[in-house]
C-alpha cells in the first residue's frame, strides 16, 4: 500500500486524500494484531501502533499545508514507521524488550532526522 501511496506523490489531491491515505496506512498496519498469539499482554501492539497512528496523522496534516511536503509526508512517515510495525509484530510474539529497542531506534532515527535538517 505504502508504495501505491507513493506513486501518488507528484499529483494534486483534494484536502481530504492525505488523511484517508493516513487512515489506511493504519489500518493496514493494525490488521494482523487478530493473529498475533494471544501472549501475557496481549494489547502490547497497541503501544507501537498508536505512535505510528500519531505519526501518520501529523504527517497527513502537514501534507495539507499549500506551501507542504504534500503526500511525500505520508510517505516518508510510513517509511520510518516499519520500526514501529515491526516493533508492534515483536511484542505481539512476546519479545518485549526487542520492541521497546525497536520504539527507541524509532526515536532516534527521527530525533537524528530533526538535528540534520536544523
Amino acid at each position: 500500500m505504502l508504495t501505491w501511496i507513493s506513486t501518488l506523490e507528484d499529483r494534486s489531491h483534494r484536502r481530504w486524500v492525505p488523511g484517508a491515505l493516513a487512515v489506511a496506512l493504519a489500518v493496514v498496519a493494525a490488521l494482523p494484531w487478530a493473529v498475533f498469539p494471544k501472549g501475557a499482554w496481549p494489547e502490547s501492539p497497541g503501544i507501537p501502533l498508536v505512535f505510528l497512528t500519531a505519526a501518520l496523522i501529523v504527517a497527513a496534516r502537514d501534507a495539507v499545508e499549500t506551501p507542504g511536503p504534500g503526500i511525500g509526508a505520508i510517505v516518508r512517515a510510513g517509511v520510518f514507521g516499519f520500526l514501529l510495525v515491526d516493533s508492534a509484530w515483536l511484542f505481539g510474539a512476546g519479545r518485549y524488550e526487542a520492541g521497546f529497542w525497536a520504539i527507541l531506534m524509532y526515536v532516534g532515527l527521527r530525533v537524528a532526522l530533526m538535528r540534520a535538517r536544523s
